[in-house]
């Protein structure tokens, strides 16, 4: 691990959890900055830079501007996803939305976690359907359905629709799992987050769809410091998923 790296996870200590942390005379902030940038948490290391003396002015103004800016697209993503929930629910189709403001809500500053495209989960039975209302409110299909989701574009925003968490390996322990999550959308739970009011999963399906994304990521194009904060933050706010025995036995059952 590189110095700029452990000052940023001393900051993001500091921003997340309220923990006081030296950082010494001596820091690369435009490294710090670039790798803040590169992980995505820059409006989370920005607020934690407050007190911290000794930082570049260059270096504030960039953090600074590059804040405001995800702030900008935080709405725009928010006010997207807002549509496509009442679209949804207006049309009786059970759903609830992954990652993003589903897992923001868990950030002792929800406003501060970058929010990329938005992702939303609908069983395969109703996906077609789902898809089909999409088209016809004007989203553009920009990626056919592969093996879990189709992507949408509206407004410069990403919409991923699901009928499936993620991918599963080809074996009976996969198909297994796969057959277990099926059903999550039964029993999803209304919530809210800045202003915006959706459903989400329960706890327990949760803390499974945020590992299966951090496994995603670790075999795809590697794992980031947004995903372990998320299931960090997660599990910080909910200790009982990682307490609760029988969800142990699950997550070792599965290799999660």
């Amino acid at each position: 691990m590189t110095n700029s790296q452990k000052i940023l996870l001393d900051l993001l200590k500091k921003g997340l959890f309220c923990v006081d942390v030296e950082v010494p005379d001596e820091v690369n902030w435009q490294e710090v900055y670039e790798e803040a940038n590169f992980q995505s948490v820059i409006p989370i290391v920005y607020d934690a830079t407050v007190g911290i003396e000794n930082i570049p002015q260059d270096v504030l103004k960039k953090l600074k501007a590059h804040t405001i800016a995800v702030m900008v697209n935080n709405d725009s993503v928010s006010k997207v996803q807002k549509e496509v929930c009442e679209l949804l629910e207006k049309n009786k189709i059970n759903y609830c939305i992954l990652k993003g403001l589903s897992v923001a809500r868990y950030y002792s500053k929800p406003e501060l976690r970058t929010l990329g495209d938005v992702d939303i989960l609908v069983s395969k039975t109703e996906f077609q359907k789902a898809k089909s209302l999409l088209f016809e409110k004007g989203y553009v299909l920009t990626e056919e359905e592969n093996n879990y989701h189709c992507s949408f574009k509206k407004d410069g925003v990403i919409i991923e629709l699901h009928f499936c968490m993620s991918t599963f390996p080809d074996t009976k322990l996969g198909a297994k799992l796969k057959q277990t999550l099926e059903k999550a959308t039964d029993s999803v739970k209304q919530v809210s987050c800045i202003g915006s009011e959706f459903y989400s999963l329960d706890n327990f399906n949760q803390g499974v769809s945020l590992l299966l994304h951090i496994e995603r990521h670790l075999i795809a194009d590697g794992i980031g410091f947004r995903q372990l904060l998320d299931f960090g933050v997660f599990a910080k706010e909910t200790p009982e998923f990682m307490t609760n025995n029988e969800n142990v036995d699950f997550l070792k059952k599965f290799g999660l």
